[in-house]
């Protein structure tokens, strides 16, 4: 137990280290910091040792993880507060256009408005993060219609474009149990992640065993650089969703 909760400090820890990694000063090494027993309820060792780390950092952080095999233990670290999520928010698109392929209501060769098929859109705005894509497919899905859906069907926080990182943790650990779509349709929007060319975040702070699909977000805003990133993390130990909200001024670049 106590090994498992190392493992799963360390993973969100160092996942998050790397979502700060140009903010102002150097952050402790992560191995300072010592999980000493399981559960993961407010207060718990654990939680207590990432909100420690988080301290430590430039800007103001909301983290959700969710262990998808073993005990199934879920932290919410301000999982629930409204932020922004940049382009993490892309995922919920994706899922519900792809949703909308697999009832038979779109196919991958429809065009959104500028003429690009469904099937280009959604492989620009996951694996480059096109925005462009991103919102010609909003506009043919329909804003108001993916606000009902995300409502209806568990994500009562996400009125999009807005986010919350409990939201997303519980779509990603839908999508990895096979819940969220199709076998075809989740291998490909599992495919588009592990391909994004944006590999500084999570998949930067991991272990190098560990295999991460994720999709991450950067937006320049009046306080700061908003950093965001989704991710599923597959280690020897156990899989993990991890979601990192930064925002206040995450680091001190663009």
């Amino acid at each position: 137990q106590i090994a498992r909760d190392k493992i799963v400090l360390a993973l969100t820890v160092t996942a998050v280290l790397a979502l700060g990694s140009c903010a102002s000063g150097a952050p402790p090494p992560v191995s300072d910091v010592q999980a000493q027993s399981g559960e993961e309820n407010p207060g718990s060792p654990l939680e207590v040792a990432v909100r420690e780390r988080l301290v430590t950092l430039s800007g103001d952080y909301a983290v959700a993880v969710r262990e998808l095999t073993g005990e199934q233990r879920q932290l919410s670290i301000r999982g629930a507060e409204p932020r922004e999520p940049a382009s993490v928010i892309k995922l919920f698109a994706a899922y519900a256009a792809l949703d909308r392929v697999d009832r038979g209501a779109l196919s991958l060769d429809d065009a959104v408005r500028s003429g690009v098929s469904v099937d280009d859109c959604l492989r620009a705005m996951i694996v480059i993060s096109d925005n462009n894509c991103h919102w010609e497919l909003v506009d043919l899905l329909g804003e108001q219609s993916l606000r009902a859906q995300f409502a209806r069907e568990g994500y009562p926080t996400t009125t999009y474009p807005d986010g919350y990182g409990d939201d997303l943790a519980l779509l990603l650990a839908r999508l990895h149990a096979g819940e969220l779509l199709s076998a075809e349709s989740s291998s490909l929007l599992l495919d588009l992640m592990a391909t994004q060319i944006y590999r500084q975040r999570a998949p930067s702070g991991v272990p190098v065993n560990a295999a991460v699909v994720d999709k991450p977000g950067l937006l320049a805003v009046d306080d700061g650089l908003v950093n965001t990133d989704a991710a599923i993390v597959s280690t020897d130990d156990g899989t993990y969703v991890i979601t990192i909200m930064g925002q206040g001024g995450t680091t001190n670049w663009a």
